[in-house]
């Protein structure tokens, strides 16, 4: 097993939080693994995964709530772990644009649940297109495909589940 702590934090945007975070994995003789980050609105968003020793995440764990109050964030930090061993997974890479819409994202995040795929990872981000103006929808995802799952029965029933909700879409394996 992997000894991994995630630590989370939201607050209002300013110079500094990536830094102060990744100060903090630094000073407690941390690794990071994985740190994703965005910007919503006025407020920072991110979430970071770190790896060490048992008494280094405990460290960093209770060092948390001194980072939070001296950068105004809201933290969660959560210690978890990794199986040494994970199964046979197919990643496959799911693009959809279409005109902005409630509960959009939900249709296609329940589409794959459906079918017992996993979400791995998911971006989406509402724009304005520049010639009709219309507000549209992108969303990126990458899920995992289990060694049973048909991909061309898939491939078909994404296709049409598409076609229901007039989706520009793409489904297909990553190539890293």
């Amino acid at each position: 097993m992997k000894n991994l702590l995630i630590l989370s934090a939201i607050g209002k945007d300013h110079t500094g939080i990536v830094e102060q975070m990744s100060l903090l994995a630094t000073e407690s003789n941390c690794s990071i693994v994985d740190h994703r980050m965005a910007v919503l609105g006025g407020q920072c968003a991110t979430i970071m995964m770190v790896k060490g020793e048992w008494n280094a995440l405990t460290k960093m764990e209770h060092e948390v709530p001194a980072l939070a109050t001296k950068m105004n964030l809201t933290t969660i930090a959560q210690v978890t772990t990794l199986p040494d061993t994970k199964p046979q997974l197919l990643p496959y890479s799911v693009k959809v644009t279409t005109l902005d819409q409630p509960g959009i994202a939900h249709k296609i995040a329940d589409f794959f649940s459906s079918k017992k795929i996993n979400i791995e990872e998911l971006y989406s981000h509402s724009y304005v297109a520049p010639i009709t103006g219309s507000q549209l929808v992108k969303i990126v995802m990458q899920v995992s495909l289990t060694a049973d799952v048909q991909i061309r029965h898939l491939k078909t029933d994404f296709d049409t589940f598409c076609a229901d909700y007039n989706l520009d879409a793409t489904l297909e394996a990553v190539n890293y």
